[in-house]
This record gives C-alpha cells, sequence and structure tokens, in this order.
C-alpha cells in the first residue's frame, strides 16, 4: 500500500505463493482485494495490512473487482458487494464479498477440541479430548473483546458430547451475568448423562442409559427434554425436568421410622403399603394409606427384628413374622385393636410368613428349612411341608396353592391337603432377592450371578434376564409387567425395560434401601436408610428402536413433535417424541456424520462420509437442488447461516476446508481453508 498523497510506502501485505495479478479496493474503501495464480482471493485491511478473509477458486485468478449491488441507504450505509473474477479456464465467477473480519474470538486449547455447542450465540462450550471443558461468553463488554471464560473443569470417564439446556425460563445472556441459570449437558462413553449448572459447574443430576457409550445428545427448545443416541443405534428420551403431580403422596420425604426400613410390601389393592421399621425402640409394621400419604396403623408386639411380612387376598388382614420365633396375624379394618392372631415359641426364627385368601391359613417357613401349615386360631400345624435343603426365604399362595422359595435355589409348590410337593422349578444362582407381581403372575429372582430372571410362575418359563454389574438386594415390577426395578448394596438403582431387557436408566442414589413401582410406572416410592420416604419420578420417557447403527446427529423442532436423527447406516428419520412413532424416513446414501436444521426450521442438511451434503423438507423430501458437492473428503459438520440463505460445510480430507453454498442455487460461494484439521462443530 501507498499514501497516494505523499508516495510513501504503507503495510505490506504477505501471503499468496504465486503472481498476484489483479487489485481492488472494496467501495468502503475498508479492504484491498487481491487476486493470484495460486487460485485465490483474499482481502487485506487497509488500515495495517492484516489479512481478513480468503477465498479459494477452482482455478487460477486473472482478475478480480468489485460491483455495487444495490445502492446504500440510511439502514445500510455500506453498500452491498459483489466480487467477479475470471480465470485461464475462461470461467467468470461472481461472488458474495466476505462479510467476515478478523474473527470475533479465537483461541487454542491444549488438546484436540472433540465438540462445541452454542447457546443462541451467547455461550460457547467446548469440549477437548483430556475431558476438559470450557465455556465462554461471546457477549462482550463495550470496548472488550468476546471470549471471557465462564466456567472450565475437567470431567472423568471420556466425554463425548455437549448440550446447553435450553428453556423460555433461563435469564438472557449478559456481559455481567452470561450463565446466570444455565445448564449443560455432558454424554460419555460409559454411557453417563450429566446435568451440570452453571458457572459455578456443579452437577447436578447423572445417570445412565446403558452402558454404551453416548454418539449424539440433543435437547428439546423449551429445556424439558433430551435425546441421547448410542452407538448401538438407540434412542433414548428423557425428561430433564421430572416432576410429580401437585399433591402426589411422599413427593418430599417423610419420616416413618426411627431405623432403616427394612420390609415393604404392596397390598393386592396397591393403595396400601406395609413398611417393617422401629418406632420407640420397637420393631414394628407401619401401615402407610396411599392415596393420601397418611400412616394408619403402626403394629407393634414383636420383640426382635420382623423378617417377613405377607396380605390377603383383599389386603385387609397382614401376616408378620421374625427372629422372636413368633408369628402374628393383624386385622387392618380395626386400628383400634387391630391383633387377631399370635402364635409364640417357634422352634426357629420366622424367615417367611404368607396368608391364603380368606385369611383362614398361615404358612410359616423357618430358618431351619422347614415350611408349615397353622391354624392361625391355636397354631396347631396342620401340615408340614418337607424336602427343602436352605432357610425358606419366601412363601405364599398361588391361585389358591401354597408355594415356598428357598436357599437351596428351588421354587417348590404344594398340596395343602396331604403335604405333597405338586411341581417344582430351579433357580440357576443363589438367591439374593425376591418377589412376586401383584397378581402372582410374575416372580424376579435376583442372582448372584448379577443376573435378575423374570419367570412364569405357573410352569417355571424364564421370560427375561437382565444383567446388572452387582447381585441385586431388592426388586419390583410395574403394574403393567413391562418394567423392573433392581437395586444393589452399592445403591445403584436401574429401570429395565422387560419387553427387550434393555436399561431404561440408571443411577446411583446414596441411602436408598429399596425402591418399588406403584400402580403407575413413572416414578417409584424409595426407602431411605435413615426411615424415610420420598417418591422419585424417572427421567427415562421412552426409547427408539429400529437403527440398526450408530446415531450420529440428532435434533429437535421448536414445536416439540418432531425429532429427527441421523446415523451411520446413511439414514435420517423424523419420530414423534411424545409418542415415539414415526414421522418419515429416508436415506442419505452414505454414512452421516452430522445433520442441521435451518432457522426457520422447514429445512434440513445432512453431512456425508461421500463428500456430499444433501438438503431436504422438514418432511424428508428432497428439497431444491439436493445435493451439494465440490468438498475435498467426507463432510464432518453442516450448518445454516441465520437468514437461511447459504450453508456451511466443513470437510475433512487431504486439505480440510469450510465451504458455504447458495441454498437455492446449490453453488459454492466461498471456501475457508484456516483449520489444519476436520471441523468438528459449526454453530451460528
Amino acid at each position: 500500500l501507498w499514501d497516494a498523497a505523499t508516495g510513501q510506502p504503507g503495510p505490506t501485505m504477505t501471503g499468496h505463493t504465486d503472481v498476484v495479478t489483479s487489485l481492488r479496493f472494496t467501495l468502503s474503501s475498508t479492504q484491498v482485494v487481491s487476486g493470484s495464480l495460486d487460485q485465490s482471493i483474499r482481502f487485506w485491511s487497509v488500515a495495517d495490512g492484516t489479512p481478513v478473509a480468503r477465498l479459494e477458486a477452482p482455478a487460477a485468478v486473472n482478475a478480480v473487482e468489485i460491483v455495487m449491488r444495490d445502492a446504500p441507504t440510511e439502514q445500510v450505509p455500506v453498500p452491498p458487494q459483489l466480487l467477479v473474477s475470471g480465470g485461464p479456464d475462461n470461467m467468470v465467477r461472481v461472488w458474495d464479498v466476505p462479510s467476515a473480519v478478523p474473527a470475533k474470538w479465537a483461541t487454542s486449547l491444549p488438546n484436540m477440541v472433540r465438540s462445541v455447542t452454542s447457546r443462541d450465540g451467547k455461550l460457547l462450550a467446548m469440549l477437548d479430548s483430556a475431558g476438559t471443558v470450557r465455556v465462554v461468553s461471546l457477549v462482550a463488554p463495550a470496548g472488550q473483546v468476546a471470549g471471557a471464560e465462564v466456567a472450565t473443569w475437567t470431567i472423568e470417564r471420556g466425554v463425548t458430547h455437549l448440550a446447553f439446556q435450553r428453556a423460555g425460563d433461563l435469564p438472557e445472556a449478559t456481559p455481567a451475568a452470561p450463565a446466570k441459570g444455565t445448564t449443560l449437558l455432558t454424554g460419555s462413553t460409559d454411557g453417563s448423562i450429566r446435568q451440570w449448572s452453571l458457572p459455578e459447574h456443579a452437577l447436578l443430576a447423572e445417570w445412565k442409559g446403558g452402558l454404551v457409550g453416548v454418539r449424539s445428545l440433543a435437547t428439546s427448545a423449551d429445556g424439558s427434554m433430551a435425546a441421547t443416541g448410542t452407538e448401538e443405534g438407540l434412542v433414548s428420551l428423557w425428561s430433564l425436568k421430572p416432576v410429580l403431580p401437585p399433591g402426589t403422596p411422599f413427593a418430599e420425604p417423610v419420616a416413618v421410622s426411627q431405623a432403616p426400613i427394612t420390609t415393604q410390601l404392596l397390598s393386592p389393592t396397591c393403595k396400601e403399603l406395609a413398611l417393617v421399621g422401629v418406632k420407640g425402640g420397637q420393631h414394628v409394621v407401619f401401615i402407610a394409606n396411599l392415596e393420601n400419604g397418611q400412616i394408619t396403623h403402626t403394629l407393634t408386639g414383636h420383640t426382635a427384628a420382623i423378617r417377613s411380612i405377607g396380605f390377603n387376598a383383599d389386603g385387609n388382614r397382614l401376616i408378620s413374622g421374625g427372629d422372636d420365633k413368633s408369628v402374628r396375624v393383624w386385622d387392618l379394618r380395626n386400628p383400634q385393636k387391630p391383633d387377631l392372631a399370635k402364635i409364640e415359641n417357634l422352634p426357629a426364627a420366622v424367615t417367611s410368613v404368607g396368608l391364603n385368601g380368606d385369611a383362614s391359613q398361615v404358612l410359616v417357613g423357618a430358618a431351619d428349612n422347614t415350611l408349615k401349615l397353622l391354624n392361625p386360631v391355636d397354631g396347631t400345624v396342620v401340615k408340614e411341608f418337607a424336602g427343602h435343603g436352605g432357610a425358606v426365604i419366601a412363601c405364599g399362595y398361588w391361585n389358591g396353592q401354597p408355594y415356598s422359595v428357598s436357599a437351596d435355589r428351588n421354587v417348590r409348590f404344594w398340596n395343602a391337603a396331604d403335604g405333597m410337593q405338586t411341581r417344582t422349578f430351579a433357580v440357576p444362582a443363589g438367591i439374593t432377592a425376591f418377589v412376586h407381581s401383584t397378581d402372582g403372575q410374575r416372580m424376579v429372582f435376583g442372582g448372584d450371578d448379577v443376573q435378575t430372571r423374570v419367570v412364569q410362575t405357573d410352569n417355571g418359563t424364564v421370560l427375561q434376564t437382565v444383567k446388572g454389574t452387582q447381585p441385586a438386594t431388592s426388586l419390583s415390577l410395574s403394574a403393567d409387567l413391562q418394567k423392573l426395578t433392581t437395586l444393589t448394596a452399592m445403591g445403584e438403582l436401574t429401570v429395565w425395560n422387560l419387553v427387550n431387557g434393555r436399561r431404561l436408566e440408571s443411577t446411583v442414589v446414596p441411602g436408598v434401601s429399596s425402591a418399588m413401582f406403584l400402580q403407575e410406572a413413572s416414578s417409584l416410592l424409595t426407602t431411605l436408610s435413615d426411615g424415610q420416604l420420598v417418591r422419585r419420578p424417572l427421567r427415562s420417557l421412552r426409547q427408539i428402536e429400529g437403527i440398526p447403527q450408530a446415531v450420529t446427529s440428532m435434533l429437535f423442532h421448536s414445536n416439540g413433535q418432531l425429532l429427527v436423527t441421523a446415523s451411520l447406516d446413511g439414514g435420517l428419520r423424523g419420530d414423534n417424541p411424545s409418542n415415539g412413532q414415526a414421522v418419515f424416513a429416508t436415506n442419505h446414501g452414505a454414512p452421516v456424520n452430522d445433520l442441521t436444521i435451518s432457522s426457520n426450521e422447514q429445512l434440513l442438511a445432512t453431512a456425508g462420509e461421500n463428500g456430499q451434503v444433501r438438503l431436504w423438507q422438514i418432511n424428508g423430501g428432497g428439497f431444491g437442488p439436493q445435493v451439494l458437492q465440490g468438498f475435498p473428503g467426507p463432510v464432518t459438520r453442516v450448518m445454516f447461516t441465520a437468514n437461511d440463505t447459504q450453508l456451511v460445510g466443513g470437510a475433512s480430507g487431504e486439505k480440510p476446508a469450510v465451504f458455504a453454498f447458495d441454498v437455492q442455487l446449490g453453488t459454492m460461494l466461498q471456501k475457508f481453508s484456516e483449520h489444519a484439521g476436520p471441523t468438528v462443530g459449526l454453530h451460528r
């Protein structure tokens, strides 16, 4: 550059690798444009000669010219400009003059960038290969540059993806408070999803959808839902604001016992819950009304730990037995005088009890491996059932027939009239927990081989087996028999889908001693080690199956009625997140690396391993030019510009680059080659 008045030299601009063939000033005279035989067009700052932007042409550039597209207006004082270039390939090309200026903000991370995500262009979160998450503000105070650090921390266990939880009730980001009230989700290789508050990056919640790594992560526009896609092609939908309906009993912790609750049992009507605990130093059975959360009975009398409880068919009678070698029958219709019968001085500690339908027979299993049928009136032995080689863990009635479960791994059914065994089946592992469904049609056994088996009661057929990480100590079946919950001694609480045997969700809850479904299966009633009861809403909403390979990208439509996913098998599909029903399904034709939606939410674009970007209508139909080509390798990321007129795609290959295309025409407008590696994130 030269000063026209004095002839003195100004800044020198270097960077072209071949002859510079043409020079022009932009119409504002703030930049110089140069064309070169090295197939590039470069923009330079007149003020100091620094590079502003670079366009890469398909051929050498012999000439460049700047032309005015529209006259300046009061609203747009600087005239919109076009750049015209010509070259030895006999082609004349018209370009949008890059509006780019030196990067608004740039930084170098100490490790490879794995994932980036933005919240409305005001916050940027970056993840590197060491698991360090860095959140910066892109809203800069007057006179300052963007990029002020909001939070930085390192997360263990292989984080792979980030997503801001968007919500209409979050405050607007400002330079003074860029992240107040904001939450960030992270997905990991071990299947964990975590929810963090910003800027203090406190861990709010952590759960798993399985043991398979999270490959993609998205949040809904209202911040109420998240979706994760795994390496095995499973899509899970989560509630980010799990709440219970107003007035739900035990929504807040309620102190019931003065010591840990050791046993709990839902009544056949599902309206009452029996709990074994301690009050005033005595071992008692509490009866809770599940409709209002009130404790209606406190049954006292046992002098040692109560090991087992059982209801009769209509739930009006309860039986209890324990280490004091006694059995008691209670009349729950008479809260003032509930003691109905008492059988004492039995030969051994009572480990299991059961009542027949009308409470006329008492079934008692003991630590000495015996099972007896007693008369509740006088305690006389009506019948003895011989054969168990271990303590009787559980006993009861199925279709009027006595049954027993023993530590010898056998389940036996008996004829009450003659004491003979009618049938039996064996459990293949040591029994660590047992429960049966409310209707008695299913039995569930936790095993010391860390497997839990759901068995059909009438023939012993194993219907489903799920495998945890530790033996189950507590089990519960949902009323519709579609879900199972297991709890381990380490507090790992897992909910399983019994239709397909998959984990629905898993979390570690310190201090929980049991968890059970009530009539509905969207929450669990848990007992805590300090004797409290509290209801826990589940995060899992549903799972979407049918995608054969890893889910690489996903997004929500703001209407909340469409979740779009893309996968390595080339699939692009839309599903309704409220019911999991398919809306459309199509295919890119090659593995899809990324997916984006236009600002007006009418268009989709997929970035393919085949070096192509494909455009789609929001219903999965093709749009406009349909295929955008010219990338030097697989397209790794794709994004619409804010006005939806251009599409930007980042490609890997020998010379990684970012390209801008005209959405309507499909023509390439610009190329940027500043990155030395594949693009891992694009955000407008």
